[in-house]
């Protein structure tokens, strides 16, 4: 017969119990639960949209013969997915539910 040692919850550093204590949701306003999550970087999201608009530009770029302008332009849509991106990643996180 095998034995399970499962640790108590005060030998944990961060229980589960502990964290969701300490990152409440209905005690945060959400104004500032929005404030914070811009202020983070979410570094993932945006590599991942600067990826993707990167592919997009070079397509449209190859398809098309514009002139310096225009690919002056493609060079921001990059950017731009990955703000959109990044915007919609904060706007789920607000208002997802269980």
């Amino acid at each position: 017969m095998e034995k399970i040692i499962q640790p108590n919850q005060e030998e944990l550093p961060y229980s589960l119990h502990k964290i969701s204590h300490t990152f409440d949701q209905s005690k945060i306003p959400f104004h500032q639960l929005e404030q914070e999550l811009n202020r983070q970087s979410h570094i993932f999201i945006v590599v991942l949209g600067t990826v993707i608009g990167a592919c997009i530009s070079l397509a449209i770029g190859y398809a098309t013969h514009a002139s310096l302008i225009v690919f002056l332009l493609l060079m921001l849509l990059p950017i731009a997915i990955s703000y959109l991106l990044r915007k919609v990643y904060i706007h789920t996180l607000l208002h997802f539910q269980d």
